[in-house]
């Protein structure tokens, strides 16, 4: 077996390919079995775990929250605070909010005892119903509170109600505060008084009761903008933040508890349950618009963490089966080189020395197969090939077929070269006639307005990337003052999209009248093309863009069907410019039966040039596979500013050759140039080509 030292290794690697695939299945089914079903259920458990976790946390917040809120509610439902109240307005001066006793009186005892017993409600106050301050339970400013928010809900409250709103972070920036507001009914105050206790949150949200060990996830409070009130614990060094991430908040602050895997903050997934903090006592007042802010609880821990436990099973299972791989895939190697590999490499030399020599008959440098000993050698030796199965089998065959493929090999030769004559009269014959469709005269186009000389100079540049091609366009005289460019770009090249340039240039002489509306004129065509395309599979659709110069109002008016925006050369300026930076609902023609169109206008002077292309002109490609690009383009029109439109489109068709290596372009390439003359045009260049 010697031979096989220089057998390559192609069809050996592939028949160990077929080896591994054949042992690595099983495995690989393992694996993801394991990965699947595995990873989904510690996935499962330990979002509902976290789930579980939120709801915990948030249901202990909210009995804490409530809890104070009814404590507050039946302080002011079972003290006698009524003779208080009378008391101060019996005892008040006739302007309380400059009264210096409303820390001092006998109600603001009455709410001292209060906060004595219940130490998170901070501030407590008590105002009539014109917002006069009657008492507190320290010193407070005078001011009324007829203007901030909350006084207009609280002053709507039915006795024995409450309104809640908040928290929100006092002014020290350390404490979130509660604002509890209640209504009480009372002889000596016409209307009643109001109640409005500061209630300290903070302890109440960190007053949760769990352990924290290893596997604790990390907690906090959020509210609905998705900022981090609270952080109850930290399982990690990396914090969240002040705010989530604003494409987060909406998983996170559902109206019913969950959970779901997400990116809190950086770059690492994280699974994350959440609850909702439901403040759920009757005595909140319905009727009133809710002062109450939104808030979540959050428990989540690193995916990492969860998938720890898969990925120690993945790798076990994938250690040993690999070392059960390699040693079956040897011995399997081992057999089927001397028994299969070895005689096919020898039936492949075979076959390739055949193909040399059927090629150099093909160049006439070989004689006839009868009297050449190389070919009766290599037909000879193809009998060495005795497996005694399908192998030999094979061989024998192939010997038959070599002498029958060799006996017509002249004959096939002679058939092609004149069929291959025949294709390239037809394709010589189609090229002709689709450059008979390209304008070959350009027509004359005048300004008719007295003492403005201007004129319009039209130049084009065609080449298709095989013999016939699919980009198409035409030049069309509307009038002496106007004219009409239109430039299609056919789906893919060749004879198919060159049969349909010749359908657009039987619908352009057919609707010809039409074209003084660009839009229009782009909808007839959609309409009329999309009934001839739509039998052909697959479908065929076009780019098209029609613009309008008029040299009397020296304005351009276009419509483009998905096309690519013209270059704006503006000599006056100094600067190239697409004509629109981007149009929308411009649908390509044969898409859309119905499509509609819109008209853009500009005004132009003398001196600017338009150029149009299809985009085989800024799709070209170099070696290393990059684009020549729009910016190219028109950094290669503002190069040759100061030149005419015919050196103009000369020059970037020369631009992307260069840069394509001036090698074969896989698109075809069209460019048509409109230049606005006059008699200033020429020093306009003059002074382009100063700026440069």
């Amino acid at each position: 077996m010697c031979y096989l030292t220089s057998v390559p290794f192609r069809i050996r690697s592939k028949f160990i390919g077929i080896l591994l695939i054949a042992a690595v299945f099983p495995l690989s089914v393992a694996l993801v079995a394991i990965e699947v079903l595995g990873y989904r259920y510690y996935r499962g458990e330990r979002g509902r775990l976290l789930e579980a976790t939120a709801n915990f946390v948030a249901t202990s917040i909210s009995h804490n929250l409530t809890r104070e809120i009814e404590k507050f509610a039946d302080w002011i439902n079972l003290a006698h605070l009524n003779a208080a109240i009378a008391q101060r307005l019996a005892d008040a001066s006739p302007s309380l909010a400059n009264d210096a006793s409303v820390s001092t009186n006998p109600l603001a005892d009455a709410l001292r005892e209060f906060q004595s017993v219940s130490p998170l409600f901070i501030e407590i106050v008590v105002f009539d119903e014109q917002g006069r301050l009657l008492a507190a339970t320290e010193n407070a400013a005078g001011g009324r509170p007829t203007d901030e928010l909350w006084w207009s809900s609280a002053s709507q409250l039915r006795p024995g109600r409450l309104y809640l709103k908040g928290p929100a972070l006092n002014a020290n920036g350390r404490t979130h505060e509660l604002i509890v507001c209640a209504r009480l009914a009372s002889r000596a105050a016409q209307g009643g008084v109001v109640i409005k206790a500061v209630l300290d949150t903070n302890p109440l949200f960190t007053a949760v009761p769990l352990t924290i060990g290893a596997d604790e996830p990390s907690r906090e409070v959020i509210d609905a903008t998705g900022r981090v009130l609270f952080e109850l614990y930290s399982r990690y060094e990396r914090r969240l933040g002040e705010r989530l991430a604003p494409t987060v908040v909406p998983a996170v602050t559902s109206p019913t508890s969950g959970w779901t895997m997400t990116m809190l903050g950086g770059h690492e997934e994280e699974l994350v349950g959440f609850a909702p903090i439901r403040v759920t006592s009757p005595l909140v007042e319905n009727q009133v618009p809710s002062g109450l802010l939104p808030l979540y609880v959050i428990a989540h821990d690193d995916v990492q963490t969860v998938l720890a436990p898969v990925r120690r099973q993945l790798w076990l299972l994938a250690v040993s089966g690999l070392i059960l791989i390699i040693l079956f895939t040897g011995v399997g190697y081992y057999i089927a080189t001397r028994k299969i590999i070895g005689p096919l490499e020898q039936l492949r030399e075979a076959a390739r020395a055949l193909a040399r020599l059927a090629q150099r008959r093909a160049t006439g440098t070989e004689t006839q197969m009868p009297s050449n000993p190389s070919a009766r050698q290599v037909l000879d030796n193809l009998q060495t090939i005795q497996t005694g199965d399908e192998i030999s089998d094979l061989a024998t065959d192939f010997r038959e077929m070599a002498r029958r493929v060799l006996t017509y090999h002249e004959r096939l030769e002679d058939a092609i070269a004149e069929q291959t004559a025949a294709i390239q009269q037809d394709l010589q014959f189609a090229r002709e006639f689709q450059e008979t469709l390209m304008p070959r005269d350009y027509p004359r186009v005048v300004s008719r307005v007295p003492g403005r000389a201007i004129h319009l100079e039209f130049h084009h540049i065609y080449q298709p990337a095989s013999s016939v091609g699919g980009d198409f366009f035409d030049v069309l005289k509307l009038a002496d003052n106007r004219a009409g460019v239109f430039i299609a770009d056919v789906m893919g090249h060749g004879a198919r999209s060159a049969l349909v340039t010749a359908i657009l240039r039987t619908l352009l002489q057919d609707f010809h009248g039409e074209g003084h509306d660009p839009a229009r004129f782009l909808r007839l065509l959609n309409q009329h093309f999309a009934r001839v395309a739509a039998p052909s599979d697959p479908l065929i659709f076009v780019s098209a863009l029609y613009l309008i110069l008029d040299a009397d109002a020296q304005t351009i008016t276009l419509a483009s069907a998905g096309h690519p925006a013209p270059f704006w050369g503006r000599r006056r300026l100094g600067a190239v410019q697409p004509v629109y930076e981007r149009l929308q609902n411009n649908p390509v023609l044969g898409l859309f039966p119905d499509s509609c169109y819109t008209n853009l206008t500009h005004p132009f002077e003398a001196g600017d040039i338009f150029v149009l292309f299809t985009d085989g002109v800024y799709e070209a490609g170099n070696l290393a596979g990059e684009q020549f690009g729009r910016e190219r383009l028109q950094q290669a029109i503002a190069q040759n500013l100061d030149r005419g439109v015919q050196e103009i489109c000369r020059g970037v068709v020369e631009r992307v050759r260069r840069f394509a290596g001036n090698g074969a372009l896989p698109d075809d390439i069209c460019i048509v140039g409109v230049e606005v003359c006059a008699d200033e045009v020429a020093a306009m260049r003059s002074q382009v080509a100063g700026h440069r």
